[in-house]
C-alpha cells in the first residue's frame, strides 16, 4: 500500500502533465500519483496513457477544481494526501521529508512547507524568496481564518481529516483548498517543513490559471465566511461582541486583499470597476471610509498610472 497520494487535477494541459507527475513521483518512496483528466479536449488523455505507474481516472462532464479532486479522494488510497496543479512540481524527497513529520506528530493533521517561484518557461526565479518566509505551527486556526499561510501545494494532510470535516466544497471552487484548510486545521494542529518542497509556476496574463485572479479568490472566500466558516463552532463559541468584531476584522482584511490586487495587479478601468464590487460584496463597510475613496480615485481614473 502506499503511504502518500498525490492528486493532480488536469484539463487540457497535456505539455505540463508529465513534469508534474514525474516530479511528485520522485518526492517519496511510496507515492501513489492519482491523475484526474478533468474532461480534457485535447490528447491529454493519449499523454496518460505513456505514463508510468499512476492512476488515471477520465470524467466526461467537467468537475473545476474541486469537483475533480474529490473524485481523486474517492480513489486514492493511502493514509496522507496531498494535491498538485499540473503546471507546478514537487522537489524530491519532499514528501518522505513531510510525512517522517506527521507521524512524529500524532495531533498534527496536515503539514506544510515552503515554495519556490517559477515563470511561465518553468525557470525557478532566484531572486524571489521561498514562501512563506515564517511557517506557523500549532494552533494556527485564527491565522487561516485571516488568510492562507500556506501554498496547497505543499500541504499533505491525513485521510482521517476527510472523514471528520468532509470533502472540498465545489460552492467555493477556486478558493476550495482554503475553505478545506479552515475546517481541518479547526480540529487539528498543523505542522511545517522549513525548507522548499514544491515549484509554483506563477500566472501570467492569459495563462488560465486560477491564480491569475485573486481578486476573485477572495471574494469566494468572503462568501464562504458568510456562509460557512462564521458558522464554525470554534467561531460561534467566542462571546458575542469578540465574534461580531471578529467577523468585521476579517471581512476588512479580506478587503484589504482585494484592494491589493486591485493596486498592483490591475491593467484596464473594466477590470479595477470590478474589483471594485468585488470589495463592496466582500464588506460594505469599507464604502464609508474615507482611504476608500482616496484608493478609487487612485485606481478608477489612473491605472497603471497612466489616465485611461
Amino acid at each position: 500500500m502506499p503511504k502518500v497520494s498525490i492528486i493532480i487535477a488536469t484539463h487540457s494541459r497535456p505539455k505540463l502533465l508529465p513534469r508534474a507527475v514525474k516530479s511528485a513521483q520522485a518526492a517519496g518512496t511510496d507515492v501513489e500519483v492519482v491523475v484526474v483528466d478533468d474532461a480534457s479536449t485535447d490528447e491529454t488523455a493519449e499523454v496518460c496513457q505513456k505514463l508510468e505507474d499512476i492512476k488515471y481516472v477520465r470524467v466526461e462532464r467537467n468537475q473545476h477544481t474541486a469537483g475533480a479532486r474529490n473524485i481523486g479522494l474517492m480513489v486514492a488510497t493511502a493514509p496522507y494526501v496531498g494535491f498538485l496543479d499540473d503546471d507546478d512540481w514537487r522537489l524530491p524527497d519532499s514528501l518522505d521529508k513531510q510525512v517522517e513529520l506527521l507521524e512524529q506528530n500524532p495531533g498534527a493533521g496536515l503539514v506544510y512547507g515552503q515554495f519556490l517561484s517559477a515563470d511561465q518557461g518553468g525557470n525557478i526565479i532566484a531572486e524571489e524568496q521561498p514562501i512563506p518566509l515564517a511557517c506557523p505551527q500549532g494552533d494556527v486556526f485564527w491565522r487561516i481564518l485571516e488568510g492562507p499561510i500556506f501554498g496547497c501545494l505543499t500541504a499533505v494532510f491525513r485521510r482521517e481529516c476527510i472523514q471528520k470535516v468532509g470533502l472540498l466544497d465545489p460552492t467555493y471552487s477556486g478558493a476550495d483548498d482554503w475553505d478545506l484548510w479552515v475546517r481541518i486545521l479547526e480540529i487539528y494542529e498543523a505542522v511545517a517543513v522549513h525548507e522548499p518542497v514544491a515549484v509554483w509556476r506563477k500566472p501570467a496574463p492569459g495563462s488560465n490559471q486560477g491564480s491569475e485572479n485573486m481578486s476573485r479568490l477572495y471574494a469566494l472566500a468572503a462568501k464562504a465566511y458568510k456562509e460557512k466558516w462564521l458558522g464554525l463552532p470554534r467561531v460561534v463559541n467566542e462571546a458575542t461582541e469578540d465574534a461580531t468584531l471578529l467577523r468585521r476584522r476579517l471581512l476588512r482584511q479580506l478587503s484589504e486583499r482585494i484592494v491589493y490586487d486591485m493596486v498592483y495587479d490591475t491593467s484596464s478601468r473594466s477590470e479595477a470597476l470590478l474589483k471594485l464590487v468585488e470589495v463592496i460584496r466582500c464588506y460594505p463597510r469599507r464604502a464609508l471610509e474615507i482611504s476608500f475613496y482616496s484608493m478609487l480615485m487612485r485606481n478608477i481614473f489612473h491605472v497603471g498610472g497612466e489616465v485611461k
